[in-house]
C-alpha cells in the first residue's frame, strides 16, 4: 500500500487541517467495522521520548470525519482506538503512532487538532477521568 507522507505531530500541538490535503489510501479499519472510508485521508505521526497517555481532540469540524490511531500505518488492523471527536492512548517511548483522519463515506472538511500528552503519574491520579476518555464509564474500584 502506497501511504502518503506522515506530517509529524507532537505533544501541546494545535492544528488547523483538512481532508482533501490527503490521499486515499485507508477505505476501512477494523476497529470500525460498521463503515465506509473512501475518501482522502489525512495522516500524522507521533513519537514519544517518555511514556505517556496521549489524547487527541478534534474539533471546529465541518464534515462527518473520525479519527483513528494505528500502531502500522501500512495495516489498518493495527487499529488501536478511534473517535469521533476525542480519542486517547497510552504511547509507549520511542514507538510512532499514526493518527488518521478520515471522512465517513467519503466526507470532506476541515477540522482542528489538540494534542495532549499526561505522564504516568498524572494518569494514575486522574484514573476516572481517564476511563471516560473513549466512552468507556467503568465503575471505580475501591480499596
Amino acid at each position: 500500500m502506497e501511504t502518503k507522507a506522515q506530517t509529524p505531530i507532537s505533544c501541546g500541538d494545535i492544528l488547523i487541517n483538512q481532508t482533501n490535503a490527503g490521499n486515499d489510501n485507508l477505505d476501512g479499519y477494523p476497529c470500525r467495522s460498521c463503515c465506509a472510508f473512501p475518501g482522502p485521508e489525512v495522516v500524522y505521526s507521533l513519537t514519544v521520548q517518555d511514556d505517556v497517555f496521549v489524547s487527541i481532540k478534534q474539533t471546529n469540524k465541518t464534515a462527518n470525519t473520525e479519527m483513528f490511531v494505528l500502531s502500522d500505518m501500512t495495516d489498518p488492523n493495527s487499529c488501536l482506538a478511534w473517535s469521533y471527536t476525542d480519542v486517547g492512548f497510552k504511547a509507549v517511548s520511542g514507538l510512532t503512532y499514526y493518527l488518521v483522519v478520515d471522512g465517513f463515506n467519503g466526507a470532506i472538511g476541515t477540522f482542528d487538532l489538540q494534542v495532549d500528552c499526561v505522564d504516568e503519574l498524572t494518569i494514575k491520579e486522574n484514573l476516572e477521568r481517564l476511563k471516560t476518555i473513549n466512552g468507556e464509564h467503568l465503575p471505580a474500584k475501591h480499596h
